[in-house]
């Protein structure tokens, strides 16, 4: 099996453990070449953004997850984010897909706007 088609079935089983947590699929990883799977979450201050990304190395395939939760204030997006996983196979990652979502939904979930503000990221977007 080709490894879009391995990622595609991979996607669905995430889009089924994250159904009714608040994540959508951002695109599917069906129409993306990048081969990467990306979600998004919505709330009333907050964004969220879980992402896998293919690295393609020599002699290896690996990927990494990330996730991210972020807010805009008065101009400023502030971000922080984690690694979940970093260069793992493929076979590794889709062996503990749960519980590697779950580690990056407690991250994201016990992360506060004091957090973000003092550990994370600042983006001017009056800039761009």
């Amino acid at each position: 099996m080709a490894i879009q088609d391995e990622l595609i079935s991979l996607e669905a089983k995430m889009v089924e453990n994250l159904h009714g947590k608040g994540w959508n699929l951002k695109y599917s990883v069906a129409s993306d070449d990048g081969l990467n799977i990306n979600f998004f979450k919505k709330e009333t201050i907050f964004y969220g953004s879980l992402s896998i990304v293919f690295l393609d190395k020599v002699d290896v395939v690996t990927f990494t997850m990330t996730i991210s939760k972020s807010f805009d204030e008065s101009g400023i997006r502030y971000i922080l984010r984690d690694n979940i996983f970093t260069n793992e196979t493929f076979n590794v990652f889709v062996n503990h897909i749960s519980e590697f979502l779950d580690n990056g939904l407690k991250m994201y979930n016990d992360w506060s706007k004091t957090d973000i503000l003092n550990l994370g990221d600042k983006i001017d977007l009056t800039s761009e």
